[in-house]
């Protein structure tokens, strides 16, 4: 009954003489990289799209967190006011780097010059943060901001003088959802715990969510969720569906919907419970690697991570296809165990999403 630990030990040969090594506990991705990569995308010529560059916010060491508004220009696609919101970040936690090469995967699909990212650029207004914590990147903590504070547990109520960059952050959300219906909100983590890529989102409680938690707040998770879906598997139709475009990667089996006391001060919390939105997500990636499929037991590589990134925004379009293609309606009777009799390619996917077949790895 005792508690087991363990200790790692390898021998690293250095081959030149007073060298400098660095090593890395995952993938670097600094501070200097994100703002050479910001450079390169908006100066790149004639892109055709709005890609808007501004400060948010000045960090605690005067460092400049970027945010970046990227869409369609008002003559294409939908109408300026009708389209919805989308707001995506990482790096609050300064060493999980793997977030970073989430993001950027993100920022690739949503850049390029695909018909899929025409159709997201046309029908969605993305607010991107790609670096909350750059003190703490810059100076090398894990966890922490430079004031030594865990960002991802102060959103409640965030101080301006030693958190101005969540402040700005939250802000800048609530005046976005003032604007337009923003139907996903995911700030992109590593995990060194568990396997495979997965999400924590917000389940409504009965009773305790079904009203505003304080005067002038939505009701917790009436915001940006898809008509029709049941309020109880309202937050588990997108990561289903992220699943179905990532299976080697994404972990539906992993993902959590609990909201534990210690976590009500972070960015999705606060999301679904001030703002009221129904997607409101951390996304986790393991340092390791998938648990299953075709990559199982493999360290994930930077590839794997961007194309996780570029799944992310891609599943939008499944999300808020039109109905008469939409696969929203199937997944969620499979999430409440009402689907009828079937053997759909979506219905088998998702059975084996939730670990209802016999024959799931």
């Amino acid at each position: 009954g005792k508690q087991l630990y363990y200790t790692l030990t390898f021998t690293v040969e250095f081959p030149h003489d007073d060298d400098w090594v660095h090593l890395a506990h995952c993938y670097p991705y600094t501070y200097t990289d994100l703002q050479q990569h910001l450079s390169v995308i908006c100066k790149e010529p004639n892109l055709g799209f709005v890609v808007e560059r501004v400060c948010l916010a000045t960090s605690l060491a005067g460092n400049s967190v970027d945010v970046l508004t990227i869409t369609a220009p008002p003559n294409e696609g939908k109408p300026m006011t009708e389209r919805q919101g989308v707001v995506l970040s990482a790096r609050v936690h300064p060493g999980e780097t793997n977030g970073s090469w989430m993001m950027k995967g993100a920022l690739h699909q949503l850049l390029a010059n695909t018909a899929e990212s025409k159709q997201l650029r046309e029908q969605f207004v993305f607010k991107v943060v790609p670096m909350l914590n750059p003190d703490g990147v810059i100076v090398g903590n894990y966890r922490c901001s430079l004031a030594g504070l865990d960002l991802n547990r102060v959103w409640q109520d965030p101080d301006p003088r030693i958190q101005p960059v969540i402040r700005a952050y939250k802000e800048m959300i609530r005046v976005f959802t003032g604007e337009r219906e923003v139907v996903l909100f995911c700030d992109m983590h590593g995990h060194s715990r568990k396997y495979g890529i997965f999400i924590y989102g917000c389940e409504k409680k009965a009773g305790k969510d079904d009203r505003p938690q304080a005067s002038g707040w939505p009701v917790p998770g009436t915001v940006g969720g898809l008509p029709g879906v049941p309020v109880k598997c309202q937050p588990n139709v997108f990561p289903l569906m992220l699943y179905l475009n990532a299976p080697d990667l994404f972990s539906y089996r992993s993902c959590n919907f609990k909201v534990q006391k210690s976590k009500a001060g972070t960015g999705r919390v606060v999301g679904f419970r001030e703002l009221g939105l129904v997607n409101a997500f951390t996304m986790e990636a393991s340092f390791c690697g998938a648990a299953v499929g075709k990559y199982a037991k493999q360290h994930f590589n930077t590839g794997h991570l961007e194309d996780m990134g570029a799944a992310l925004v891609r599943t939008l379009l499944d999300y808020w296809a039109p109905p008469e293609t939409n696969s929203a309606s199937d997944l969620a009777a499979q999430l409440t165990g009402t689907a009828a009799p079937g053997s759909t390619a979506v219905a088998v996917a998702a059975q084996a999403a939730l670990g209802l077949l016999l024959d799931v790895n």
